[in-house]
This record gives C-alpha cells, structure tokens and sequence, in this order.
C-alpha cells in the first residue's frame, strides 16, 4: 500500500490578532500545503498581514460560538491533515520536523489498524508562557488532527473536538517534550489588552441562562472571574460546579476546580476547615492530581508538617513525569520552587543527602537563588568538605569563567559564614581580573 503524502493544512480563526498573525504563520510556512486565515471581525491590520504572508483569508460574522466559525475553518481546508493552533500558540521552527515524524507514524500505524482503531488525533504538552518568557504551567492540547468530515468542535465555548460518527471515536496518541505548544495567551498584559475574560464571562453567563444546571459551564465562570480578578465571584462558581451532577463535567475537570479552590483557600486562614475538607473529599475518588497534591505541600509546610509535606512533593513530582496523564499543571510552571521547599523540608527533618539533591535540582533551574546557595554551602562547611572538592562541585552550577558567577558565589559563602571557601574562592579569580575590576579581599 502506498503511503500518502502529508498534506498539511494549517488553520486558525482570528480577531484583532496584528500582535500574533506573523509568529503565528511563519512556523508553519515551509511545511504547510495551505494556510488558512478565518477573521471574525479584525479592525487591526491582522488580514493585511495574513494576506501579505500569503494565507487564504476567510470572512466569518461572529455568533458568539467558537466551535461554529473553527468548522467553518475546517470547511475550507483541502489537505489530509490539520494544524489548528490559535494565533497566541506556536511551534519552535527547529521542532517541526518532529511534527511530520509523528503524523508519519500515525499514518504507518493506520495502514494495518482497523477502520474503528484508527488513530486520527495527535496531543500535545502545551507550556503557557508568561509576560517575561518563562513557563508558568503546562497542559496537553488538541491541535493536530486528521481532516475527516465526521471531526469536528463542540460547545460555543471552550470547544473541543469530537466525533460525530459514533463508527468512528476519536483515538489520539500522545507527543513528547521533543514538540511543545508554546502559548502566550496567558500572559497578563495579553489577557487584559485582549479582554478575554470579560468576553468569556458574557458567553458563558449566557449559556447558563439556558442551562443553569452545567457544572462544567459554573465551572468556566469560575475560570473567567479569577482571570479577572473577581476572586469572590469565582470561589462561588467552583463551589456550585462541585455541587451539581453533570455527566460532561468529568474528573479532570473537577480536579482542576479543587485545585483552583485549594490556591484560594491556602491564603485565608478563616477556611482551614474548608481547605482540609475539600481536599479529603478529592482523596476519595481515588486520584493523584498534581496541583492539588502542590497545593496540599503548600499547606503542610505553612503548618510545619515537614514529612507530609515531602510525601505530597514527591506525588506532584511523579504527576509531572507521567505524561501519559499529563494534565493542565499549574505546579508544572515551578519546579524550581518544588525542588526548593523538597530541600527545605528535607533540612528541617535531617535528610542531608536529600538537601543537597534537591538543593542542586532548584539550582540547575535558577542558580541565583541566594538561600538556596546559603542552605548548600552551610551543608558542606559542617561536613568540612575541601575547598576545593566544593569548588569542583559548584562548578558544574556556575561558570567560573564568568565573573559574575564567581563573585555571586562568594557573596553566598560570606553570607553562609563560610571564610575558609571565600578566601579559596578568592584566590582562583586570576590577577588581572582583580586589577581589572579593582576586586579586594
């Protein structure tokens, strides 16, 4: 049997997007058959752009219903295969070879499956990108697909794909880190120059006019006021989700709403019971959700439970690596402060080793952390290690060789008390950096 020929389309719907529209086409450029542009009512210079990059541009008059104007994306779309990322989302342009490797293996896979086997859907790890770069959570996303009539979205928000022929579900297989989804959308400074969640919160509002019974949709409401600062609001819209029963509303989502629920309740000190209860009542459907198990870490540590504490650590950090259950993951965005509060806990109930692991695994992701540095170096000076067997160590944290390193360094070791490792320290700066910078000991 021949293997077919990738033809990839790549769509997307659009409003107001002249921020995002190049970034968001020019990934795709060299391996895409067609680029498809669908405006939902730009007053910007976002179909100008798109045309001058060559798109197909599209008009669709907005009907408050995403999952109707993305159909009608899919509608115009002629190639076998489809990327339908949102205009905040990219590829790195040196992993999209990784994206023709995995839709190769589905294709191989489907030549010998049979026809109700099939896979037709890829998911994603998406990482959600902050306003200075840096990722502040994670989750998996369904953007690439096979262009089949019966594949199509549903709900006009927070739609999802689906399939509307029950001969054929939608299989999916999952990618690894090798292809991120990078997303910007939730970036502050985009979520409020967009208003997204004042868009959300009228759509959904409507929705529940006439179904006041979707916990999923409470639940959104709930999202949408914390987006916007609404916290009261949007602690009553998550409890009223968690009260209702609706079979759409399934266990991952309720994690998620627990989670967002724990994060609001850890800083009022009036809602232990409230904080503690809903945590207990997560505990008995049985699963190991890892915002919740970062939320309940949080919890132990500000009541100096240090133990449990480090059993809750340890349960985020195994959600984490399974990818395979890979969720949307607020604790995902900080690693660094889980390694950190693992080393702390660990300091206090006198792991040592485990200090200096963890110590080292915060360091690898931020090695600017003072306290931590501070923490590391005190645990060498009681075991009195060699200064140089430390300054070998530190070396694969810190670039000697610059500097900045060196002095930072230094600086933690006067402040950990620490004056047999300043000296040698010193001593390895050569002389005419010293006279260089006018460095005194």
């Amino acid at each position: 049997m021949k293997t077919p020929k990738i033809k990839l389309s790549q769509c997307m719907i659009v409003k107001n997007e002249e921020k995002n529209i190049r970034q968001a086409l020019s990934w795709a450029k060299e391996i895409a058959f067609e680029q498809i542009v669908v405006d939902t009512g730009s007053t910007d210079r976002t179909v100008e752009i798109a045309q001058e990059l060559g798109a197909k541009v599209y008009h669709f008059e907005w009907k408050n219903d995403f999952a109707s104007a993305k159909n009608f994306a899919l509608e115009q779309a002629s190639g076998n295969w489809i990327a339908f990322l949102d205009a905040d989302e990219y590829f790195r342009k040196e992993d999209i070879s990784y994206l023709l490797e995995y839709i190769q293996q589905i294709i191989n896979y489907n030549k010998n499956a049979p026809q109700d086997k099939q896979v037709y859907l890829l998911r994603l790890p998406c990482l959600h990108l902050n306003d200075d770069g840096k990722v502040f959570g994670s989750s998996t996303l369904d953007r690439i697909f096979q262009n089949r009539p019966w594949i199509r979205y549903q709900n006009k928000i927070h739609e999802n794909l689906c399939s509307t022929n029950s001969q054929f579900p939608l299989y999916h297989i999952i990618g690894d880190e090798r292809l991120p989804i990078y997303h910007t959308g939730y970036a502050r400074k985009v979520f409020e120059n967009t208003k997204k969640a004042e868009r959300n919160i009228m759509m959904i509002k409507k929705e529940l006019e006439e179904n006041s019974e979707s916990a999923l949709y409470w639940s959104y409401l709930g999202d949408s006021y914390q987006a916007n600062k609404q916290k009261d609001l949007a602690e009553q819209a998550w409890k009223k989700s968690l009260e209702l029963d609706d079979p759409q509303f399934d266990t991952k989502r309720k994690m998620d709403v627990i989670a967002s629920l724990l994060r609001i309740y850890i800083d009022q000190p009036e809602k232990k019971g409230d904080f503690e209860n809903l945590y207990e009542s997560y505990c008995i459907d049985g699963q190991v959700n890892a915002d919740i198990e970062y939320w309940m870490s949080c919890y132990c540590m500000l009541h100096t439970r240090y133990a449990e504490a480090i059993e809750h650590l340890q349960q985020v950090l195994d959600c984490l690596l399974d990818i395979q259950n890979a969720n949307s993951s607020y604790s995902s965005g900080r690693l660094v402060q889980i390694y950190k509060m693992l080393m702390q806990a660990n300091n206090i109930v006198g792991n040592k080793s485990e200090v200096v692991r963890y110590a080292v695994q915060s360091l690898q992701g931020d090695n600017k952390q003072e306290d931590v540095l501070i923490a590391l170096l005190c645990l060498f000076q009681q075991a009195h290690e060699s200064s140089e067997g430390v300054y070998g160590f530190l070396s694969k944290l810190y670039d000697f060789r610059d500097l900045r390193d060196v002095l930072f360094v230094i600086k933690c070791a006067k402040l950990a008390d620490y004056p047999i490792f300043v000296d040698y320290a010193y001593a390895q700066i050569p002389k005419k950096e010293k006279e260089r910078f006018g460095i005194t000991e």
